[in-house]
Parts: C-alpha cells; sequence; structure tokens
C-alpha cells in the first residue's frame, strides 16, 4: 500500500555494495581485534569506509 519505490540507480547500487562491503570486513566485525590502521587489514577498513562515503555523498545528489 504505501511501498517505498525502489532505487535501481548505479549509485544506490554502490552504495549498497559499499555498506556490504564494510559490513564484512573483519576488522568492523571485529574478528581480528585491534588493528593497527596502518596494517594491511586496517587500509583495507580504512578504503572500505572511505569508498561507503563517497557513495553515501554521490547518492544524495
Amino acid at each position: 500500500m504505501f511501498g517505498r519505490k525502489k532505487d535501481d540507480s548505479p549509485e544506490e547500487r554502490e552504495y549498497q555494495a559499499a555498506k556490504k562491503a564494510l559490513a564484512n570486513d573483519p576488522v568492523n566485525r571485529g574478528d581480528l581485534g585491534y588493528v593497527d590502521i596502518d596494517s594491511p587489514a586496517g587500509e583495507r577498513n580504512l578504503a572500505a569506509q572511505e569508498r561507503l562515503n563517497r557513495a553515501e555523498k554521490n547518492r544524495r545528489r
């Protein structure tokens, strides 16, 4: 009845993919405990966060 209009834009798909990638990141899940930001795992997590931030910004435009 009051369903949300489905957004299938490239921006929305990238946002959802970035959100999923960050949620699946082992650093974010806490699987690795403390991780130094300069370690490979820390850098991957930071890249995932930056991807999500860019996707969120592009989604709002």
